[in-house]
């Protein structure tokens, strides 16, 4: 956030802000519940009922977040009217939609290593490859006079480089393989648990960011880099 509040202007920085919080916001809506329905469900499954939770996961999450993303990227013009509505604004909303996919498909992943008690792998991804690699992208932007279109697409290829490593070493370190052989039977157990979830993060979420989303549509971009 330093690097950013001392490169973009005001005006521009109170644009990332709203924008990154409400597609931040219409993302909780999109993952369903996944991370934390895979954390609670695989360790109690075997292994052929484990990639079947897996598999039913990783199709719900690419359906709502691919749904999610379409959804943002056609309404974009109208979000950002409230935000001057430039087609290079417009750009930077679609792109931080797909930043969503991926940064969502990461998060399921990672959480199946926390579910197979691998956490290394998890949090070493999460907490220090991923900030690191969206870091050092912002930074170069910033380096080569990026606009808010060029952060936009360096932290889009800070997040795909990051989901493409944590599929290839969940491949590489585990057995955890999509499947459909059982997904009648874990369907129930899946949906059951994933519902509550995400009816909870949804209400976490908008609390916390509520304040932002409000600010955007009705104040400027200037005051919601201010209150930021």
């Amino acid at each position: 956030i330093l690097v950013l509040t001392n490169s973009l202007t005001g005006s521009a920085f109170g644009v990332y802000v709203f924008v990154t919080t409400l597609v931040s916001v219409i993302g909780t809506f999109a993952q369903l519940g996944t991370r934390q329905s895979l954390m609670k469900l695989i360790p109690v499954y075997d292994a052929d009922k484990r990639n079947s939770i897996f598999g039913l996961a990783m199709a719900t999450v690419i359906a709502g977040t691919v749904v999610a993303a379409i959804a943002v990227s056609v309404a974009a013009p109208a979000l950002t009217s409230y935000a001057g509505g430039s087609d290079l604004l417009v750009q930077a909303v679609r792109l931080f939609a797909v930043v969503m996919v991926f940064e969502t498909l990461r998060r399921t992943l990672t959480g199946s290593f926390l579910a197979l008690e691998r956490p290394r792998y998890g949090i070493t991804i999460d907490r220090i490859a991923y900030p690191v690699l969206r870091f050092a992208a912002i930074v170069v932007v910033v380096l080569l006079g990026g606009s808010l279109l060029g952060v936009a697409k360096g932290i889009l290829l800070a997040a795909t480089l990051a989901m493409s490593a944590t599929a290839i070493l969940l491949v590489a370190k585990t057995n955890l393989r999509p499947a459909k052989k059982y997904l009648r039977d874990v369907a129930k157990d899946y949906y059951g648990f994933a519902g509550p979830i995400m009816i909870r993060q949804i209400g976490m979420t908008m609390y916390t960011r509520s304040d932002i989303i409000l600010l955007g549509f009705l104040a400027t971009n200037t005051s919601v880099a201010v209150y930021k």
